[in-house]
């Protein structure tokens, strides 16, 4: 393990003989990065220090967050700028660990901060 890697670290129900709506508010839980998964990063094969870094999460974000991410996301804000995409509770960025550090980890921490404000709401009808 380098030095940079060792520092990474409501429902609502509509029933239609009822004709009644209700809207519960779902507790949400706010996502956070947990730290770095060493167990599922891997190098990628002839990329020379490249690799799958999987940045864990708090708990399993729902869809609606991964798409705020992925919007956060499209805006490149360093010369050095690597897409980072959400596979279950990890964030996935390819790149090396001292990228990670010096280039990344403060942006993709700024990302998930600004999903924090969703609120998660669902209507089953």
């Amino acid at each position: 393990m380098s030095g940079a890697e060792s520092r990474i670290m409501g429902q609502g129900i509509c029933d239609d003989t009822m004709q009644e709506e209700h809207s519960v508010e779902k507790p949400f839980q706010d996502i956070r990065m947990t730290g770095l998964d060493t167990d599922k990063s891997h190098d990628v094969p002839s990329q020379d220090g490249t690799q799958r870094l999987y940045l864990t999460l708090s708990g399993t974000p729902p869809a609606t967050w991964r798409d705020i991410f992925g919007r956060e996301q499209r805006t490149p804000r360093s010369p050095i700028w690597r897409e980072a995409t959400v596979d279950g509770m990890c964030i996935v960025i390819t790149c090396t660990p001292e990228e990670l550090e010096n280039h990344h980890l403060q942006f993709l921490k700024e990302d998930v901060k600004n999903t924090a404000p969703f609120k998660f709401q669902l209507t089953v009808c």
